[in-house]
Formats: C-alpha cells, sequence, structure tokens
C-alpha cells in the first residue's frame, strides 16, 4: 500500500514531502501453524514433545502443523526477500514488525547467524550484558 495522492490541495503538498508507507507480508510474524494463538503453557500442554525443541533450538523449531514454519528457514528466507525487494529504491527504511522478524532481519542486515542472535536476545532478555568481540 503507498500513499499516492490527497484529495485536500493544502494537505497534498504535506503529504508528497512525506515517507511513502508500505505494509508487507513479508515481516509478517512466524507462522504458528496449528498452534496459533496458543500460549505456551497451552502449546506445551498440547504437543509436550515441543517443549524441549522449542526451547534449545528456537531458531530450527517448526510448530506443529502444515503451516508452521521456524524462524531459521521461514522468516529469514522471507527477510531475505524483503531486504532484496528494497534494492537501491530506499536509502532509509523502519520497519514495525515481531520480535522473530527483527531477528531475521537483524541476521540479514548484520551479516550475523541468526543462532548468534537469538542466543544474544535470550541473554539480553535475562537481563546480562553482552559484549561484541571486536
Amino acid at each position: 500500500m503507498s500513499i499516492t495522492s490527497v484529495a485536500d490541495p493544502h494537505l497534498r503538498a504535506h503529504t508528497e514531502s512525506r515517507p511513502t508507507v508500505e505494509v508487507t507480508a513479508l515481516l509478517n510474524e512466524q507462522h504458528y501453524g496449528d498452534a496459533t494463538y496458543m500460549t505456551k503453557r497451552q502449546l506445551f500442554a498440547t504437543w509436550p514433545a515441543c517443549a524441549e525443541d522449542r526451547q534449545t533450538a528456537k531458531h530450527l523449531w517448526k510448530p506443529p502443523g502444515e503451516d508452521g514454519e521456524s524462524l531459521a528457514v521461514g522468516v529469514l528466507g522471507r527477510a531475505r526477500a524483503f531486504v532484496a525487494s528494497l534494492e537501491e529504491r530506499a536509502p532509509s527504511v523502519v520497519a514495525v514488525t515481531h520480535h522473530t522478524a527483527i531477528l531475521a532481519l537483524r541476521s540479514v542486515l548484520e551479516y550475523r547467524p541468526v543462532t548468534e542472535l537469538v542466543v544474544e536476545s535470550l541473554f539480553l532478555k535475562a537481563g546480562f550484558e553482552v559484549c561484541s568481540a571486536g
């Protein structure tokens, strides 16, 4: 979706100097398949075998059901497609999205493995400071 015209001529000049707004499904949250709208407690109660995989390999874990996607494959693939679609047309981009999509975008833009970013995120969530080795 793009802002292309405004009927009121007084508003038109103001709107034309504003950035273009686009909405894309490429930055949607991770698809949770059959677990969509479930809390973690509900997910693990319904599929107990998922608990260890989700906790130990969050980036590889694929939610149950046909439409479930992992961070490392599905979400990261969409983030790559989003960045590739930008080409040279957007010198600055503001992305408003969900946690897993942000991790995937950071992986693409920072040339860092998504596994490293997941671990970093867990450390920050737990209140630990993260230092880079550079």
